[in-house]
């Protein structure tokens, strides 16, 4: 009858390690593609928007993709703008009028003069939602 006690040091290896150890993958969080960013808000903007006269309007999922993956191009875009503004100002985060330059830089002249201003508000209102759900005053 053979013995077992011994034969690990019989085993072959390789720089010291045993080969019999597996490597543990490390996991990583994926992270979510650009057309998936916005595809849950894009119907509910387009109910929002289109849904005030007689007919009912609706996104199919491709069409709220391709919006989605267009959206999300364009807030990156408008980052790296609005970051590079801020670098040549020398300024150490990115301020409303970088954003603004930004956006003056990449859009037509009409749309910004409509998206700045919307945009404001809808920071403004989001800053006073926060502050009324950090007093306890929240509707």
């Amino acid at each position: 009858m053979a013995r077992n006690g011994k034969l690990d040091a019989l085993k072959p290896s390789m720089n010291g390690k045993d080969i019999d150890k597996k490597k543990k993958k490390k996991t990583v969080p994926k992270a979510i593609p650009d057309t998936q960013v916005f595809v849950t808000y894009m119907p509910k903007l387009a109910e929002n928007v289109f849904n005030g006269g007689k007919e009912a309007y609706t996104l199919r999922s491709s069409t709220s993709r391709a919006l989605s993956g267009l959206v999300a191009q364009l807030e990156t875009t408008l980052t790296k703008d609005a970051k590079r503004v801020a670098t040549y100002q020398k300024k150490k985060s990115i301020l409303p009028v970088s954003v603004q330059v930004a956006l003056a830089t990449r859009l037509p002249r009409a749309l910004v003069e409509v998206a700045a201003p919307e945009a404001m508000k809808a920071v403004r209102k989001f800053e006073v939602a926060k502050k009324e759900k950090s007093n306890g005053t929240a509707k």
